[in-house]
């Protein structure tokens, strides 16, 4: 959950240092969302490798 926080806290720095240009914060937004995302995605894969919707075969 601290991780999220963390998160959602460097979302809200991001935007406010790029209110003054729209266009580079939409980029820089959509950037670390990605970055965000993945990571979270390794995350989960890290925790429970074996079970659940992100998940490694056995094979």
């Amino acid at each position: 959950m601290t991780v999220l926080v963390l998160a959602l806290f460097s979302y809200l720095a991001i935007a406010m240092v790029h209110l003054d240009r729209p266009r580079a914060g939409r980029l820089v937004m959509t950037v670390f969302a990605i970055c965000t995302t993945t990571v979270f995605f390794f995350r989960a894969l890290h925790d429970s490798p074996y079970t659940g919707g992100v998940r490694l075969d056995r094979t």
